[in-house]
């Protein structure tokens, strides 16, 4: 991730707009992970569900591929099996100052 900052750096663009999803998704505690991956998901539905017929197929390898994987990999997995690891909005801000990008 900081290569990939430090990259974006080199470049010198003229803006620069980092979005990141703000979530403790990455704790090792269960209750606090189900919580946050709950919220977000919900508002991902509620996105869904005023934008997507529910009978589409589009929105069924939404909710299935992209955030079912991504709900299971915040809930279910422990230790080393968990894929991703997202980070809060504080640690990207500090990722974002190290590579001088603002």
């Amino acid at each position: 991730m900081d290569q990939v900052l430090n990259n974006i750096r080199k470049m010198r663009p003229d803006m620069f707009i980092h979005g990141v999803i703000n979530g403790a998704y990455g704790t090792t505690y269960f209750l606090t992970r189900f919580r946050e991956v709950l919220f977000h998901c919900s508002a991902q539905f509620d996105l869904l569900d005023a934008t997507v017929p529910r009978d589409s197929q589009e929105r069924l390898l939404i909710e299935r591929d992209i955030f079912g994987r991504a709900a299971l990999n915040v809930i279910a997995c422990e230790g080393a099996d968990r894929v991703e690891r997202p980070e809060t909005y504080k640690q990207w801000q500090a990722r974002n100052q190290r590579a001088r990008l603002r």
